[in-house]
């Protein structure tokens, strides 16, 4: 199904690529057929959206905010009315992420950005984010953000390449370019260090400044790299698992010690990969995952044209996390503390019909459920199961709460909650280790994603 906001492709090389790659994206809870998963047009949002944009505002200036979250609470009611609510009470709207996500999205009024740019469209910039971090960009010649929302590659070179060159040399046809917003970290020291705490960050906050100031869809950001590239992109997908739609690696292998089972909602397209890709799509076979694509051959086009078809699941049914050295800690609906034990895992699946959540553990003892009324119906009891432990509990939306969540990066411009509830979950003996490593064949244990080895 396409999205009721995806920018149409234009015509060219890409629309028979993708005839033959074919879809490739799961079906998802935000993606299902039917009316009440479709967001609230974008007049309709406009007022809760410019008022949601003066809030972020008010709090990060730590001035105002409270005044400014009633004025988004008034707005939000009248908006609401049009999900059947009394013009008073928000609660239908806060039962509608899709509409939230929606107005999240448009609070950041790309259109009023969009004038200040028009100087570097269709060409390779070299722009500053946070904490002086640096990356090249390329943005469509005709990129409008009506014409919006654009996928996202961010494309990690190789060592010793410059990213401006490694923009320029690579994804150079003409339909790439016009469909996508390409970005290359320029990342710090040589690529032993990208997954320390200084390359790590350079990408993420590459990713953060990119969302805030382009029209992206939040629900088609893409890493990968060439070389070396291609590991570190891997790995940084496996402590961040939610925040990508899918990775890609190009002329250059996998990670050794990143979990397969933390991909299950990633879709994963080596060209050209090596041994630990080829081990690494076995592995996740051996879990029941089909998305790990493997191309010898494989090109930019080829890398573009599934990427086109791929769509990050804003709320899966299903979320696995294999945590090593405590990382990752947010995985989607799910949260778990940083632990040190010798084997962190947990699977936590929702049944929306019967309103029952069920986690199976180990070596965790809580975790955070970040709930909305697209994995459970909020107005009625939830039941959670955890290591066969079954508890009942009732959890109300809170505005709040959801606001809390947004400047965590939680909540963003692709997906909205507005409840959580911590859940105990009682200790049970490790079970035989899982399918799930990669070439050394102990990914599924635990092991390091790699930083530091």
């Amino acid at each position: 199904m396409t999205h009721s906001h995806t920018r149409p492709l234009r015509a060219g090389i890409l629309t028979f690529a993708l005839a033959a790659v074919g879809a490739t994206a799961h079906a998802t809870l935000a993606q299902k057929e039917g009316a009440e998963q479709k967001p609230l047009g974008d007049r309709e949002l406009s007022n809760v959206a410019k008022q949601f944009g003066e809030y972020v505002e008010a709090r990060g200036a730590n001035k105002g905010s409270y005044e400014a979250q009633e004025a988004l609470e008034k707005e939000m009611a009248k908006a609401a009315k049009k999900l059947g609510g009394d013009g008073k009470d928000l609660e239908p709207l806060l039962a509608h992420p899709w509409s939230m996500a929606r107005a999240v999205w448009l609070s950041a009024d790309y259109d009023a950005k969009a004038s200040k740019q028009r100087k570097d469209l269709g060409k390779i910039t070299e722009q500053t984010g946070e904490k002086e971090i640096k990356f090249a960009l390329w943005v469509p010649g005709k990129y409008k953000p009506k014409d919006g929302p654009y996928p996202l590659l961010i494309s990690i070179p190789d060592e010793g390449k410059s990213a401006q060159e490694h923009i320029m040399e690579k994804w150079v046809e003409s339909d790439i370019r016009d469909n996508f917003v390409i970005a290359s970290p320029i990342m710090p020291g040589n690529g032993g260090e990208w997954l320390e705490r200084d390359g790590i960050a350079t990408v993420m906050f590459t990713l953060k400044k990119i969302r805030e100031e382009l029209a992206i869809d939040f629900d088609r950001v893409f890493i990968g790299g060439r070389g070396r590239g291609v590991e570190t992109a891997h790995a940084i997908a496996g402590r961040f698992p939610d925040q990508f739609a899918g990775v890609f690696g190009w002329g250059g292998d996998a990670h050794k010690d990143v979990p397969v089972d933390t991909f299950r909602n990633i879709e994963t397209y080596f060209a050209g990969g090596g041994p630990i890709a080829t081990a690494f799509e076995k592995a996740a076979k051996e879990l029941g995952y089909s998305n790990v694509v493997l191309n010898p051959t494989g090109e930019a086009k080829d890398i573009a044209a599934w990427a086109m078809n791929v769509r990050r699941n804003p709320y899966p049914e299903v979320v696995t996390l294999v945590q090593t050295k405590g990382s990752p800690t947010n995985g989607y609906w799910v949260s778990i503390p940083p632990v040190d034990a010798p084997r962190v895992r947990i699977e936590a699946k929702v049944d929306r019909a019967a309103n029952t959540i069920t986690i199976e553990a180990e070596g965790v003892t809580t975790a955070t459920l970040l709930l909305n009324d697209a994995l459970v119906d909020l107005s009625k009891p939830i039941t959670v199961i955890a290591n066969g432990e079954e508890t009942k509990f009732s959890e109300g939306r809170k505005m709040s709460l959801s606001l809390d969540l947004y400047m965590k990066g939680r909540n963003d411009g692709g997906r909205y909650f507005v409840a959580s509830r911590e859940v105990r979950l009682p200790l049970r003996a490790p079970k035989g280790d899982a399918a799930g490593g990669a070439a050394g064949g102990d990914a599924g244990k635990g092991t390091t994603l790699g930083a530091g080895d």
